[in-house]
Parts: C-alpha cells; structure tokens; sequence
C-alpha cells in the first residue's frame, strides 16, 4: 500500500469525471427527440452518470485514504478536494433550492 499515491489517483478520477461530464453535457445540448435515437441517447447519458458517479466515489474514498495516510498536499490533493465539491457536492446544494 506505502507505493499507491492516493491523491494522484483520486485527481485522475476527477479529470476523467470531468471528461465524462463534458460528454454528457455536449450529448445533452445536442440531443434531438427523434424516436429511434432517443432511447439509445437516453441509455449512453444513463451509463456516463452511472460511470461518472462512480469515479466520484472512488475519489472520495481515495482523498479520504491520502489524507489518513499523509501524503502531500500538492495541487493534485486540492484540485480534487475542488473537483469533488464541484460535481458531487455543488449540484446537490443546488438541486435542493430548484
């Protein structure tokens, strides 16, 4: 366990996040309701949520692991701590006054 960098991992999750993100949100502007494209539209913007909820998660367990294990605080460690509150945190704070 001492050779896994936890930080580096977790802000690896949160730029792929990103990524997945961007996806979804370029599929979503540009979704059109055609009738044998929108199920197939539907199910691909129903994985990346699922993928990118994961990769949250797998953020937050591994920020949680490096601040246990006391790693450095570089860029890499706040970039997630940012990153997590962003997509995990910011939507569900918003969510609850929409």
């Amino acid at each position: 366990m001492n050779n896994i960098n936890f930080r580096e991992w977790a802000f690896r999750f949160v730029v792929w996040d990103f990524i997945i993100q961007v996806i979804t949100f370029l599929l979503t502007i540009n979704y059109i309701d055609f009738s044998s494209t929108a199920y197939s539209v539907s199910i691909t913007l129903f994985y990346l949520n699922t993928l990118s909820g994961a990769l949250l998660i797998l953020s937050v367990i591994f920020i949680i692991i490096s601040s246990i294990e006391k790693e450095k605080k570089n860029y890499q460690y706040w970039g997630t701590i940012i990153g997590i509150f962003l997509f995990g945190v910011f939507p569900k704070i918003v969510g609850v006054f929409l």
